[in-house]
């Protein structure tokens, strides 16, 4: 057999589940081997006592989102540099909410656009605010350019991206036909209180738990009577899932109904909104009660998979007291390995891997370790614990003050040492390399 261009040696290689002692072997970006036979290689990392993890799927993430004149923080360079540090091999981003065939189109090419210095892998979520064109038109362009998934909202009636529940049904036939997936952002529209100059403190309670609870249930029917595929995003509340698992079992174990959540709703609870850096933690839908982020916990083998969505502001941008004045979002991505397997252990790491890739059509190219599958590695050293600082390496590389991070302070279990995007460092022992990320096509489930 030729040289390989990479092997990474002496590993415990995470396969699906299992852990095998066995060598990685990469050539031309792809899985060429898997074994213990002593091929020559152009590059060999030695894993020894480290964890050989398939590159780690962030299927959400806000990389250059803008607010009005206000964007996100981390744009697709400097988000996929902290990708890099987390072990994050692929992204899934948004495009801007579209009403018609056109306009996603044009998001569509202005993304691409964004994401041209991308060091890491990327592709598409299309957004929709209401939608005028023929749904068979949608289909056909989502699953022709390679992005089966469209994202809705049941809320945020006020800037017009509601989706009113006769679209929902009409989307749900039409997934059901087609096979793309709808991902939704749930709230009650009518239960959240838009009254304005409200503080910090009452972001809990302008969006309460309720509002999220009541609207998958409804969601939940929806989806039961119409068909389709659904995928709540950023599902937060324990009870949600208690419900679901008592009037929708087996909504849910046909794998037609699934469940997103984020790092930040197992870590914290509304009780940082009292304090004086309360919105540092402003984001959509809110941090909930220390009981429900418990339940939210004891539920996590019910999750399918793990997101961040990443979507930081800077901390002069953050710092109001009126919720209004405050850009919603907080960061995650270079955190979200090391706080979630504090918590949980290994039960994360499908949730991150196949699982996330298979929901998300780009299995088995991404999120495996086989022959065949892209070169995208992540070492995980998970003996190593320690404290977030100030001073952790993404934030000396990006030049940055990680003081005023949320995660400051925060306990995290194990260390991402190495990553590699389809064979290619893009972070090896702290150090940064450049690379460039390229758009993948995803597939209906």
């Amino acid at each position: 057999m030729d040289s390989m261009d990479l092997v990474v040696i002496n590993g415990l290689v995470y396969r699906e589940g299992r852990f095998e002692k066995t060598n990685v072997f990469i050539k031309d970006g792809i899985i060429e081997k898997i074994g213990k036979e002593p091929f020559k290689a152009a590059t060999t990392y030695d894993a020894k006592g480290k964890w050989v993890l398939p590159g780690l799927i962030d299927p959400h993430v806000h990389f250059h989102l803008g607010v009005g004149e206000t964007y996100s923080r981390d744009d697709f360079y400097t988000g996929s540099v902290l990708a890099a540090y987390g072990g994050v091999t692929t992204v899934i981003d948004f495009l801007n909410p579209s009403s018609g065939l056109d306009e996603m189109k044009a998001a569509l090419a202005q993304r691409m656009l964004d994401a041209a210095d991308c060091n890491i892998d990327f592709s598409f979520h299309p957004t929709i605010k209401g939608y005028d064109d023929p749904l068979e038109e949608l289909s056909d362009f989502l699953i022709a350019q390679g992005v089966p998934s469209i994202k809705l909202f049941t809320t945020y009636s006020s800037t017009g991206r509601q989706t009113k529940d006769i679209l929902l049904a009409k989307l749900c036939r039409e997934s059901e036909k087609s096979g793309f997936t709808i991902l939704i952002h749930a709230e009650n529209n009518e239960m959240i209180d838009e009254s304005p100059a409200a503080l910090v403190a009452a972001h809990g309670f302008r969006r309460p738990p309720l509002s999220e609870i009541s609207e998958v249930m409804k969601l939940a029917q929806v989806f039961e009577y119409a068909g389709g595929y659904g995928y709540i995003v950023h599902t937060n509340c324990g009870t949600t899932i208690e419900k679901l698992q008592e009037g929708f079992a087996q909504l849910l174990g046909e794998g037609r109904f699934l469940l997103e959540s984020c790092p930040h709703y197992f870590q914290f609870d509304s009780a940082v909104y009292k304090g004086s850096r309360g919105y540092r933690y402003v984001m959509t839908p809110p941090l909930r009660p220390a009981l429900e982020k418990e339940k939210l916990r004891a539920y996590i083998d019910d999750i399918t998979t793990l997101a961040t969505d990443h979507c930081p502001y800077r901390e002069e941008e953050k710092d109001h007291a009126c919720l209004d004045d405050i850009p919603n979002g907080i960061e995650g991505i270079p955190y979200t390995l090391p706080v979630l397997f504090n918590l949980f252990g290994a039960k994360v790491l499908s949730k991150m891997t196949h699982e996330s890739a298979k929901v998300h059509g780009l299995y088995p190219r991404k999120g495996t370790i086989r022959e065949g599958s892209d070169g995208d590695i992540a070492i995980f050293d998970p003996e190593r614990s320690y404290t977030f600082g100030a001073n952790m390496p993404w934030h000396e590389h990006l030049k940055r003050d990680g003081s005023v991070s949320p995660y400051f302070g925060v306990r995290g279990q194990g260390v991402i040492c190495a990553t590699f995007v389809r064979g290619s460092a893009v972070m090896i022992d702290e150090v940064f390399h450049e690379n460039s990320g390229q758009f993948i096509r995803r597939k209906c489930r």
